[in-house]
């Protein structure tokens, strides 16, 4: 029951940073669930009340319903988000969730009627009633019990099933499971469904991952990072392909198989859910993006990962074309690498801060550069038509053997080939699968010559390697611990680590607007300077803003 304690403890502890605060996630979750809830009634209401006082296409009805309920859920979401574009995210959700209401509500419009004694409905027309009056007087009335029912069944469906808008990055509860499940945290993973307006655990006694697809959906693998963050703002999970994993491993890739008559049925739903959701183009509790000119032509679209280091880099960006004299519009917290680069070639986003080499393979499969100006060059051959790379910053974010400053001052270490003059054993910490990556022991022996033991530390490979458990980690370039912890990031001179600067990938058609506005930014952006930005969210908790704004103004930007 501990965990419960510190869930509840949590939520009114404050520490919310890199996550909604808990009144505006319920805000939006429910914002979500009546939107879907109402369009669904719109939609079912008056079909079920035409089944019910003609008596037909009661087959018909029978047969949508089924279909509806049998479409996964999850799978529709990210489908329809692929198809309407990274930008149209709420009217996704929507429709989904407008498609997961519909069945109990047409089923409790049209049985309603059916329930009636039929001898009450010959007795109204005897009294001389028309069919409008035989509806409004006697059906409708009489039929409400069963109708609300129904609605109060999608109620409970949608409010559960809404916590998978979270997954791609458009608010609601469900953020606070999906931020706690990479770190193995049941305070945050509890919090959440805990807080929910319809908390299974709360309602109806049952875990919070009884509510079947709603919980599954976030309940996906995940790795950590490389030592267990001290903010929250670390412990948002990373796009899965931001990971440099050298190779990179193909993601797999979940399909939805349905027979063809419930794909007509269900496609057919969609399209008249589409008509009445359409409206929803934006979160509408989010702030007002500044510069935003609602797709005017001249508008700058600058879109981000669903991570806070890549935000801020994004937000620096966007201030610095703004301090420029153009208008930007902020298109943020988009999610992973296949989600927004169909958006970015189409011209719908239209400067994205990505990083060389996990760009490179995601692009081209075969690649095998990975020193920084090889990767760069090779990355400049491989962007789509219409695509490209400005300059690239000193700034990484990539794996790193770190070690701390008193080793490093011992042995005089300042690159990974330096290691070998270390005399005493070396041990590397890092996540289980560092034992067979090719920057691992294996990968240090064949290029550097060094033998080097391993220990797997996973999620706490920073307080292994301050502790001396270890001393050498495998840490992120970015980690704000870095400079909190006084630690030292060695070079890698022979190229062992695939190296992913910060670059700037933008529409060749606005290169000439912006392009010396962004390379200025990116000749200041250096290693010590991005680790610092972090530090100042993580540790000072200053919003990406902020954070952008100070970085202009000290390096003369703005």
């Amino acid at each position: 029951m501990n965990f419960l304690i510190d869930a509840i403890r949590w939520i009114f502890s404050g520490d919310l940073s890199g996550t909604d605060p808990v009144p505006e996630a319920i805000g939006i979750h429910l914002l979500y669930t009546v939107v879907s809830v109402l369009v669904a009634v719109l939609i079912a209401v008056p079909l079920g009340w035409l089944i019910g006082h003609t008596g037909r296409g009661r087959d018909v009805a029978v047969a949508i319903s089924g279909a509806a309920r049998a479409v996964p859920s999850f799978g529709l979401f990210i489908l329809l988000v692929l198809l309407l574009g990274v930008i149209h995210k709420p009217e996704a959700a929507i429709v989904t969730f407008v498609i997961l209401g519909i069945p109990s509500i047409l089923a409790g419009a049209y049985s309603g009627f059916e329930a009636i004694d039929r001898s009450v409905i010959d007795a109204g027309r005897s009294m001389g009633m028309t069919p409008w009056q035989v509806l409004w007087r006697i059906e409708v009335p009489l039929g409400m019990p069963l109708l609300v029912a129904g609605i109060r069944s999608a109620v409970l469906q949608v409010v559960a099933t809404v916590t998978i808008a979270s997954y791609v990055g458009i608010g609601g509860l469900g953020q606070y499971i999906i931020a706690g499940i990479p770190l193995a945290s049941w305070t945050w993973s509890w919090a959440g469904p805990s807080s929910s307006p319809r908390s299974p655990s709360c309602w109806t006694g049952c875990s919070p991952c009884s509510s079947g697809s709603a919980c599954r959906a976030e309940c996906g693998p995940a790795r950590a990072r490389g030592g267990r963050p001290k903010s929250p703002n670390q412990c948002r999970p990373r796009p899965p392909d931001h990971r440099p994993e050298h190779p990179l491993p193909e993601r797999k890739r979940s399909t939805m198989i349905t027979a063809k008559k419930t794909l007509a049925v269900a496609a057919a739903i969609v399209g008249a859910a589409l008509a009445l959701a359409g409206c929803a183009s934006s979160n509408p509790l989010s702030p007002s993006d500044s510069g935003s000119a609602g797709g005017d032509s001249s508008t700058i679209v600058v879109g981000s990962q669903a991570y806070a280091s890549n935000e801020i880099i994004a937000e620096t960006y966007a201030q610095a074309l703004e301090g420029a004299g153009l208008k930007v519009e902020r298109k943020f917290n988009i999610g992973q690498r296949d989600a927004y680069m169909p958006s970015i070639e189409k011209g719908e986003i239209q400067v994205f801060p990505e990083y060389t080499g996990n760009l490179l393979q995601f692009l081209d499969k075969n690649a095998t550069a990975t020193a920084p100006d090889e990767v760069y060059a090779a990355l400049q051959k491989a962007m789509p038509e219409g695509l490209t790379v400005l300059d690239q910053a000193t700034a990484t974010d990539q794996d790193s053997y770190t070690v701390t400053k008193a080793f490093a001052d011992k042995y005089h270490l300042t690159s990974i080939a330096d290691l070998a003059n270390v005399k005493e054993k070396l041990t590397l910490g890092g996540n289980p699968e560092l034992a067979d990556r090719p920057y691992g022991p294996k990968g240090l022996k064949s290029i550097y010559g060094i033998d080097i033991g391993f220990t797997a530390t996973g999620d706490t490979t920073v307080e292994d390697l301050v502790a001396g458990t270890v001393n050498v980690a495998d840490v992120y370039t970015s980690d704000p611990r870095i400079k909190t912890d006084d630690l030292v990031v060695l070079k890698d001179p022979k190229g062992m680590i695939l190296a992913s600067n910060v670059v700037p990938v933008i529409s060749k058609d606005i290169q000439g607007k912006v392009a010396d506005t962004l390379n200025a930014v990116q000749a200041k952006l250096t290693p010590e300077a991005l680790v610092d930005m972090n530090v100042q969210n993580t540790v000072d908790k200053k919003s990406a803003a902020d954070i952008a704004k100070a970085f202009l103004a000290d390096n003369g930007l703005k």
